[in-house]
């Protein structure tokens, strides 16, 4: 369940779902860089371009990669991006937190 999460709270949620801390932090980076390649153009293609949801998409799938490149697109969605970012990570410790 690292896809939402950061590679600080994969690393510490690691140990509660028994993943190895690596591999979670691995797939934390991978999923962010992913995440900042493809889904601007996506969102783009969705016909999405308004600058909050853009930036709440692009943080809370990519991370802090996805913020510095949602930051490229304006100050508005690289706010939102951190919003998103700090949000996505909030609810996937909840959900780890309720469901273990």
């Amino acid at each position: 369940m690292t896809a939402p999460a950061t590679s600080p709270v994969a690393l510490q949620l690691a140990t509660f779902t028994g993943a190895p801390p690596a591999l979670a932090a691995t797939l934390a980076v991978l999923s962010g860089l992913v995440g900042a390649l493809v889904l601007p153009p996506f969102l783009t293609l969705l016909g999405v371009r308004h600058p909050l949801a853009r930036g709440i998409a692009i943080g809370s799938v990519a991370h802090g990669v996805g913020t510095a490149r949602a930051r490229e697109e304006g100050e508005t969605t690289g706010a939102a991006s951190s919003i998103g970012m700090g949000l996505a990570a909030l609810v996937v410790t909840l959900v780890v937190a309720l469901l273990g």
